[in-house]
């Protein structure tokens, strides 16, 4: 009965062999706001965004060569798609990044520092999914202090998870992305955090600053303040933008 023997010991080690050369399974991080903030079904979104850009198809919205970084809404699209598109339309359809660079306040927890999600290797959205560069982010939390990463950050928050569609939108080839989730609003940490950027922030990759500005104020205020931080910003000067903020 030998024979039997040796059918278990090849059943055994054809169960093992199969276990040790199995691939991982890509760790995906499910869509937390389609149907909310934007629509799930890939057909209503795409004919939403051909129309937010549709309507900025013009002169002030011409791409721009050797962009560096937008600032970019994350409202719901009913509200905000207009103005998104307005600074999508700003990238050239055809650019080639290393690297697209997310960055977001966090809505749903507060704590020092940036959470770098590299636990998963893809954002999924209705028009696909966009891969992360998950060695870079782990990188990152590994060589400074003020980046770490928090589930909780991410799990739920819409503020960068909006800013895919429009990407795979807008671009031919989309990069991997970089999730970052910033918790603080201490300017020593937030320093910090940009020295640690600040290698990165060159014509190889793109940075995507989500902000809604003021959300609360009346129109006329809002206006008035918002674009009194919007000229700070332009003039590059930190000062400048520190004194808007406290006005």
């Amino acid at each position: 009965m030998y024979w039997k023997s040796i059918a278990i010991l090849l059943s055994v080690m054809v169960m093992y062999g199969s276990k040790v050369n199995a691939q991982p399974q890509p760790k995906m991080r499910p869509m937390a706001v389609a149907g909310q903030f934007y629509p799930s079904d890939k057909s209503e979104l795409n004919k939403d965004l051909d129309n937010y850009f549709l309507g900025n198809s013009d002169t002030k919205t011409l791409p721009v060569e050797k962009l560096a970084a937008i600032i970019v809404p994350h409202a719901g699209y009913v509200f905000s798609g207009s103005v998104a598109a307005a600074a999508f339309s700003q990238i050239p359809q055809d650019a080639e990044y290393e690297h697209i660079f997310l960055i977001g306040p966090s809505h749903h927890t507060y704590f020092e520092g940036a959470s770098v999600n590299y636990a998963y290797d893809f954002y999924q959205t209705p028009l696909g999914q966009v891969k992360v560069d998950t060695e870079l982010g782990n990188r990152l939390i590994q060589d400074n202090e003020c980046f770490t990463y928090k589930a909780d950050a991410h799990s739920q928050e819409h503020c960068l998870e909006v800013q895919l569609p429009f990407l795979q939108h807008r671009l031919k080839k989309l990069p991997p992305i970089v999730p970052i989730i910033i918790g603080t609003q201490k300017f020593s940490i937030i320093k910090q955090i940009a020295m640690a950027l600040k290698p990165f922030f060159n014509s190889r990759n793109l940075f995507i600053i989500s902000s809604d500005f003021s959300h609360y104020p009346s129109y006329e205020d809002a206006m008035k303040v918002d674009g009194n931080t919007g000229k700070a910003i332009e003039t590059g000067d930190l000062t400048n933008f520190a004194q808007a903020l406290k006005d």
